[in-house]
């Protein structure tokens, strides 16, 4: 079967676009095994994926700045120059920029690009509520408000916590920039949230706590129909980095027929993943957003065996419909790196509740489970249990890259000065040389 993939695929070129190493690398992966040649762009060198034996090549093209467009031009000449047979933008904020840009795009035919309506709803989260509730899906109670007056009359009612989002995640004058969820546990807290995030968006999204675990649909559609699902549950999550450890789980009939409905209204052609909240004690569980991209936990879907970047590229370029999906409920994977990141929050968080506030401006409020689950976790990583979002078998110099840079971080943190200098140095090259001979 995979001889079979790679002949078809054969003089195929794929351009990715993103910066974030747990989408670009299994997509360039993926594709790379069925022997399609993978170039990618906007990828910083710092970014394990430079070491990918799956990747020829990394264009220089200008990075989008605010007012500044050259980028559009430098895209386009590299696009024309290869002839890619598809190009796919692997980060939400380059998803927004060919989206709004997509005249620039439309003419080459290999971009892909979602539909406008999934474009408008999927990036306004009121939007994405108002289509859920209308369609008789389960929604936490919300209100938007665009300037303080809104703002205090609502919290002359409002209970706590209470969860503010900005109306889009990416930055109203800075594409490059994120919009991070936050949590008010009073009014004072939620009016100085409010003004620190109006100063990105046009809207904040109030919206009432919900219990429960962070549970994703994942999908590839075609003109409004499912094609492939696979579900997962977040075990260790950020309030604005995703997951850094999931495990896979069979698909939920609500939440399958909940997706459906929205895919099916907005005549959804592509991936994405759809997020609830789901609590087990009480057996309830709310649509939360529409991710209208791949998705941070995207490794943890190819580990089970749902191959999204491939069913996607058969999708657009073979205009392949018929997929036998059949996945391992139970696989977990995680972010290495971003994971004992969180163990680092979660203990602070835990022990200084200044560190709470902190965290959530920059994303990593962390989620509340008991210290038992924290260690049994930690005896799966330190026994090699779970897949791992860098380090693979048959393409290991990304996870050796990894290693590095968390060896070199633990190193700055208790080595600083020119003796923890000439450590890094030495690591460095150790594992570039491991990169280089692969």
């Amino acid at each position: 079967m995979i001889a079979s993939n790679v002949q078809q695929t054969a003089n195929k070129k794929i351009l990715v676009l993103g910066y974030d190493t747990r989408m670009v690398l299994p997509i360039a992966r993926s594709l790379g095994r069925k022997g399609i040649v993978v170039d990618v762009a906007w990828c910083p060198a710092e970014s394990p994926a430079v070491c990918s034996k799956f990747i020829r090549h990394f264009h220089k093209i200008a990075l989008p700045e605010p007012d500044d467009n050259s980028w559009i031009d430098d895209l386009r000449a590299v696009i024309d120059a290869h002839h890619y047979d598809l190009v796919i933008p692997a980060a939400e904020n380059y998803v927004y920029l060919l989206q709004k840009n997509r005249a620039a795009f439309e003419q080459f035919g290999s971009v892909y690009l979602v539909n406008d309506e999934v474009f408008q709803t999927a990036f306004d989260k009121m939007k994405t509520w108002e289509l859920a509730h209308s369609l008789g899906i389960s929604v936490p109670d919300s209100k938007v408000c665009c300037n303080e007056e809104d703002l205090n009359a609502f919290l002359t009612t409002a209970s706590y916590p209470l969860i503010l989002k900005p109306d889009c995640s990416v930055g109203l004058n800075d594409a490059r920039g994120k919009n991070y969820v936050m949590t008010a546990y009073n009014a004072n807290q939620a009016r100085e949230i409010f003004r620190k995030l109006s100063t990105g968006c046009l809207g904040i999204h109030l919206q009432r706590l919900v219990s429960g675990a962070g549970v994703g649909v994942e999908f590839l559609a075609s003109k409004g129909e499912l094609l492939a699902v696979h579900q997962h549950r977040r075990i260790h999550e950020t309030s604005g980095h995703g997951s850094t450890y999931r495990c896979s789980t069979a698909v939920s009939p609500e939440l399958f027929q909940a997706t459906a409905k929205i895919i099916k209204h907005l005549n959804y052609t592509g991936v994405g993943m759809a997020e609830f909240r789901v609590d087990d004690q009480s057996k309830q569980w709310w649509f939360l957003e529409l991710n209208a991209r791949f998705w941070g936990s995207l490794p943890l879907a190819v580990a089970a065996g749902v191959d999204f970047p491939f069913y996607l590229y058969q999708l657009l370029v073979e205009s392949e419909t018929n997929f036998d999906v059949e996945y391992r409920p139970g696989t977990r994977c995680r972010n290495l790196r971003n994971d004992l990141r969180w163990h680092w929050h979660w203990l602070r968080q835990n022990f200084n509740s200044r560190a709470v506030l902190s965290a959530q401006q920059t994303g990593w409020k962390t989620n509340s489970i008991p210290f038992t689950q924290v260690a049994l976790d930690l005896l799966r990583m330190m026994t090699f249990r779970d897949h791992q979002d860098i380090f693979a078998i048959d393409d290991c110099a990304p996870g050796f890259w990894e290693a590095r840079q968390i060896a070199g971080s633990f190193i700055r943190k208790v080595t600083p000065g020119k003796r923890g200098s000439l450590r890094r140095s030495a690591i460095h090259k150790t594992i570039l040389g491991s990169c280089h001979s692969q």
